[in-house]
């Protein structure tokens, strides 16, 4: 019988596709020669979540150890939770340098400077995280590069009464297209309804509008627009495990998730 040499596009492609089909025997298909192994770690790492099990994390943080190349070279779309510290996701998030999309939620230590240093990946585009974990104890400062470049942008657990933050600052985003905020309370975030107004009526980019929120209050207040969708969690309508298995499995995350929503309110 003679093989069939195929080119090395196609090659990839068809390991990718049994790769997919078949994603209990991976690491069969990572041993079969030393360019193989390069292409499926590619697979194993380009989306990575930390969430429960805890294992997982600890797992990832032997390779961050042992073969931090690896995660720098591959990983384009990083989502760590709040099951992971602080220290822990400072490490992890530092080494992913090209990644595209980054969900932080470690809670942060007291003292800490805060990610905005380690946050300078050039192709990074959709950003989700506390502005006191980005900023630290500084003042929160949306004029941020960082800030500039996203084009998918949510604040999580926003600062309520203000916070010291100058929200007018988020016009200077000329680059976004979806801006997510929660979760909310009428209480505590009234003051972003005008903001929220503003936004809506001058940045032609934005595409999304949405608002975590359950306050039936603060909900009855909140801009009508299309591009405005409410929810009343992150992972809404799965429970958060089944949302992150989903992801896992290479299903929408969230932002692709809500813009969907979104597109059919706009039909």
């Amino acid at each position: 019988m003679t093989l069939v040499e195929l080119p090395l596009d196609i090659e990839r492609r068809v390991l990718e596709l049994a790769v997919l089909a078949f994603p209990t025997d991976i690491s069969t298909f990572s041993v079969v020669c030393q360019y193989f192994q390069a292409w499926v770690e590619s697979l194993i790492y380009r989306k990575i979540v930390l969430d429960y099990p805890e294992s997982k994390a600890t797992l990832l943080l032997r390779t961050v150890c042992s073969r931090p190349n690896v995660l720098e070279q591959n990983v384009k779309h990083l989502y760590v939770t709040h099951i992971v510290d602080y220290e822990d996701a400072h490490r992890i998030i530092s080494v992913c340098k090209n990644a595209e999309t980054i969900v932080a939620w470690s809670p942060l230590l007291p003292l800490a400077s805060g990610m905005s240093t380690i946050l300078s990946q050039s192709g990074l585009t959709r950003l989700s995280i506390q502005l006191s974990t980005f900023h630290g104890s500084s003042i929160p400062d949306l004029t941020n590069p960082v800030f500039a470049r996203l084009t998918h942008l949510e604040i999580v657990h926003p600062p309520g009464y203000g916070g010291g933050v100058d929200w007018d600052q988020l016009h200077s985003l000329t680059n976004l297209q979806h801006l997510t905020m929660g979760k909310l309370q009428a209480e505590r975030h009234a003051h972003l309804i005008p903001i929220f107004d503003s936004l809506l009526q001058t940045h032609d980019s934005l595409r999304a509008l949405v608002i975590i929120c359950s306050d039936e209050k603060l909900v009855g207040d909140l801009p009508e627009d299309k591009r405005v969708l409410i929810i009343p969690s992150f992972h809404y309508p799965l429970s958060p495990s089944e949302f992150w298995d989903s992801v896992r499995q290479g299903d929408s995350d969230f932002w692709s998730l809500t813009e969907k929503m979104v597109q059919q309110r706009k039909k």
